[in-house]
């Protein structure tokens, strides 16, 4: 019985050792990718209006986004606004693309194109240009959203259908604007408190973050890209166990909200008024920028220096000196200038509020005018007040507005530029 077994056994391993598994695919590799790069194609060419492509040079740097059609003639229109393009104004070209084979299928915009080809061009800025990329790997694709990878530096690109209705011109300033809304050379920096501490992310403006934990020294480069929104990091980065990629700005304007983790956001200046006297050296007194009662007086000041002193023009301005404020007075006739400064108080005095008084000190010109221009008095006198501050967004104040605290029809606002 057992060599029955036995003999029965060896019949089945020998059996199973002439059987030829069947193809895991109906399709060889180079039929695979040939539909690859069909699917692609057809993708990208259905787009009635084209994509929009967050483009990022490589996983280091800033994020710019591009509108891109692709055209059945095999030809591509880009287009973009920044701070890259002439006059940080809208900028369109066209050149070919392609789409060919490597390990996988490829895109290519093989012909010059000014808009896309100014990341790859290695002339500017400083000899190296911007480290980017015009061949991109189809990493996925689908009918609303294919993601690439730069073929040389490595970087994801996604490009997301447009909508039919979006007017490329007007998408663009949108974002412009938001771009500006949130950030600036002189914006404060942003911060999120978690239960470990608090995280600084500053230079925003640059469209790279520099992360840090406070109380340590280690610095993050976080490269993010504008959306209408918000913004979107290039990368998810985590914190405290916790993984952050995309924020969207709060209905108030104070502060971007995380949209993995609503609890937690990236917060402006707290308090404007600290703001105003540590980060605005000189708030410019526009009378342009004045409610009607300071405006008039401004200009009668304006008036009397021009009789007084044949002067041409003339400024206020409060300006910050090593280690106080003062009210800088200057005029000018023809070619020559002079001013002087009369010492002003400002004092916080509760979030968002301050003090604005005039101090008896000032110098040989501050107190020449004085003397001999009333009118000047009476502008500081009015000027002197409470002050209730406020502003479009926390997250950068651009400009502040003060409001006499007892009459809010009394009014300045200075720039924080």
């Amino acid at each position: 019985m057992k060599q029955v077994y036995l003999i029965s056994l060896l019949f089945l391993l020998l059996s199973s050792c002439n059987y030829e598994e069947k193809d895991l695919f109906d399709q060889t590799p180079a039929e695979r990718l040939n539909n690859a790069i069909n699917d692609t194609y057809t993708n990208l060419t259905n787009a009635a209006n084209g994509w929009e492509m967050a483009y990022f040079t490589n996983p280091e740097n800033a994020g710019y986004t591009l509108l891109v059609k692709f055209r059945k003639d095999g030809k591509a229109i880009v287009a973009s606004q920044s701070s890259l393009t002439q006059n940080e104004a809208y900028e369109q070209d066209s050149s070919l693309f392609e789409l060919i084979a490597d390990y996988g299928p490829v895109l290519t915009f093989n012909t010059y194109n000014k808009v896309l080809h100014r990341f790859s061009n290695p002339e500017n800025p400083d000899g190296y240009g911007y480290e980017g990329d015009y061949e991109f790997v189809v990493i996925k694709n689908s009918e609303e959203q294919i993601i690439l990878k730069g073929k040389k530096y490595k970087s994801i690109i996604v490009l997301t259908k447009l909508n039919s209705t979006v007017n490329w011109i007007t998408h663009l300033q949108e974002l412009t604007n938001t771009d500006k809304l949130l950030f600036s050379a002189n914006a404060p920096k942003l911060t999120m408190t978690t239960k470990n501490g608090t995280y600084s992310f500053t230079e925003g403006y640059k469209h790279v973050f520099l992360m840090k934990k406070d109380g340590t020294t280690t610095t993050t480069r976080v490269p993010f890209i504008i959306t209408k929104q918000g913004i979107r990091l290039q990368q998810e980065i985590e914190i405290d166990g916790l993984k952050f990629q995309n924020f969207e700005l709060s209905a108030d304007y104070t502060a971007l909200i995380s949209k993995e983790n609503p609890t937690y956001k990236l917060s402006g200046t707290e308090d404007l008024a600290t703001f105003a006297m540590n980060n605005i050296k000189d708030w410019k007194l526009n009378p342009e920028n004045m409610s009607e009662s300071l405006k008039s007086s401004y200009n009668t000041v304006l008036n009397s220096f021009k009789a007084t002193y044949n002067a041409d023009s003339m400024s206020l301005n409060i300006t910050y000196l090593i280690n106080r404020f003062v009210l800088n007075v200057k005029y000018s006739q023809a070619t020559v200038s002079n001013e002087g400064k009369i010492d002003m108080e400002i004092i916080p005095t509760a979030k968002d509020a301050l003090s604005l008084n005039k101090k008896t000190a000032s110098d040989t010109n501050g107190t020449k005018f004085l003397n001999e221009i009333p009118e000047l008095t009476n502008f500081i006198n009015l000027l002197s007040t409470n002050y209730t501050l406020s502003t479009v967004t926390k997250l950068n104040p651009r400009t502040i507005w003060f409001s006499k605290k007892t009459d809010t029809n009394q009014w300045f606002i200075i720039s924080g530029e």
